[in-house]
């Protein structure tokens, strides 16, 4: 497959990858969003989940018609996949698209034209999901957006998004 580069960070409360190989002479790009089932209620959590044929070799999911396929993605969702945590249990999920399966590998790209179509994709993401919980970077525990501007303000701790950038996207 050639040279790989991954860039991972975290927006508005949801961690991201960016990544970028070649292929022979052709560079190819996909983004990634990681959500954690944490940040999920119960009940989108249950429908965020995906089954696949247990008699599959490899598991395939119906992804195209998940809660997560209408994010804008490029050329819409092509990866789905359950993260789970070292004991087994269900720990988030990736969902993700390429751009080669939009026919349009041969455009150039630039990192900030994916950066930014991956950002509209948390966008859409939060417009989606508003009751979604961010990660309090203090205690490692999930609490609402409100909750962890609330927390920031009264003890003055440190969380995943600071105040102005709050704002911004609440």
């Amino acid at each position: 497959m050639g040279t790989s580069l991954v860039f991972g960070e975290m927006h508005k409360g949801i961690f991201f990858e960016i990544r970028k190989w070649q292929l022979g002479d052709m560079t190819c790009w996909n983004y990634y969003l990681n959500i954690k089932v944490k940040q999920l209620s119960a009940d989108v959590c249950k429908e965020a989940i995906l089954y696949s044929d247990p008699n599959d070799e490899r598991p395939f999911y119906d992804y195209e018609n998940s809660i997560f396929s209408d994010l804008d993605w490029h050329g819409g969702i092509t990866f789905y996949e359950k993260i789970w945590d070292s004991e087994g249990r269900l720990e988030g999920f990736k969902a993700g698209c390429d751009y080669q399966h939009f026919f349009d590998q041969k455009n150039k790209y630039t990192f900030e034209m994916i950066f930014d179509d991956c950002s509209r994709s948390i966008d859409k993401l939060w417009e989606k999901f508003p009751e979604m919980k961010i990660r309090c970077s203090w205690n490692g525990s999930y609490h609402s957006v409100g909750k962890c501007l609330q927390g920031y303000e009264n003890e003055n701790k440190s969380f995943d998004i600071n105040r102005t950038e709050l704002k911004l996207w609440r």
